[in-house]
């Protein structure tokens, strides 16, 4: 039998639907050489009812680990690392599409790029290269600082990365140190790149898709007030290196604004943009934008503005009356 050398890491809580669809397009994979390894943050539903739906031989391949208590998002999804035992893992989101043949292609780019310690899949291409090959943190922040803002997206989404646990072992402990960053993954890539080990993007390749079924399913004001964090971890960079990259690991503004008050329907007012603007965006953006978020972050703090700009997403992006 052929050696396993891949475990697919999967965080959940409370998503039986989309776990029950991600496992049945897993066991319908073209290649069958991988593990699954699911981590349960204390759901309040017995995960074992849909592991026992799969086929037989599927289930041996699973192992499912409920924790006691939830311990939240971040800490679910790095503490999976920890449960690998194969050289190669795909941090897998619990809801994000997979594609039948998707683990097919993994196990044969990881045995062509054995030495890279990420394997990212990009969801759009961004470069006439069909993959490349990035080693230094100077030629990361060259390559990502020169494509649209929407494509920086890429790094941060969790499913299209692949892991070499065997090199990146002892760097893992970064993303425990800043987990309260909520981008644990982007530390593991810049971290890499500082330690010269080699980052590659394969484009036109894509292993996984993201699910939008019910829109932004994390919650988008804890995420971007904890991004705002990752300063602590880059403040020894040089002043243009850490502007390019916080440039390039911030959220794009209008998805932030965008999603904030979707996810905040009733709220009156809000200190939250003023916070993200003088913690975060004020280090990097144009001065331009600095004087639009600003002046939009001052807004929000009136409740008669506030509500008029509610009513304008939510006519625009819900298609709901004001409440």
């Amino acid at each position: 039998m052929q050696e396993i050398e891949l475990t697919i890491l999967i965080p959940t809580y409370n998503r039986k639907k989309f776990l029950s669809r991600t496992l049945l397009e897993l066991d319908k994979q073209t290649d069958k050489c991988f593990y699954v390894v699911i981590s349960d943050n204390h759901s309040d539903y017995d995960i074992n009812e849909i592991i026992l739906q799969l086929s037989s031989e599927f289930q041996k391949r699973i192992t499912l680990f409920r924790r006691s208590r939830n311990i939240g998002q971040d800490g679910n999804i790095i503490g999976l690392f920890d449960l690998c035992k194969t050289k190669w893992a795909w941090l897998l989101s619990d809801d994000d599409i997979v594609y039948n043949n998707s683990v097919e292609r993994i196990n044969r780019d990881v045995k062509r790029y054995s030495n890279s310690g990420i394997i990212n899949y990009s969801l759009l291409p961004f470069n006439n290269s069909q993959e490349f090959n990035i080693s230094t943190l100077e030629e990361f922040l060259d390559i990502y600082s020169k494509v649209p803002k929407y494509y920086h997206g890429d790094l941060i989404f969790l499913s299209n990365k692949i892991y070499n646990m065997e090199i990146l072992n002892e760097l893992l402990a970064n993303m425990y140190d800043f987990l309260y960053t909520r981008i644990g993954t982007a530390i593991l890539i810049v971290k890499s790149l500082q330690k010269k080990i080699t980052y590659t993007t394969i484009q036109n390749s894509k292993i996984v898709d993201y699910c939008d079924e019910n829109g932004v399913q994390w919650n988008i004001e804890k995420v971007c007030l904890g991004s705002r964090t990752i300063i602590d971890f880059f403040y020894s960079l040089e002043k243009k290196q850490l502007k390019t990259l916080l440039r390039i690991l911030s959220f794009d503004i209008r998805l932030m604004i965008k999603y904030y008050f979707i996810q905040h329907e009733n709220v009156k007012s809000t200190l939250f943009f003023e916070l993200m603007y003088y913690n975060f965006y004020s280090k990097f953006l144009p001065y331009k934008e600095k004087v639009i978020l600003l002046s939009f972050a001052k807004f929000c703090k009136i409740p008669v503005l506030m509500k008029m700009i509610r009513f304008a997403i939510n006519k625009r992006f819900m298609n709901t009356p004001n409440k």
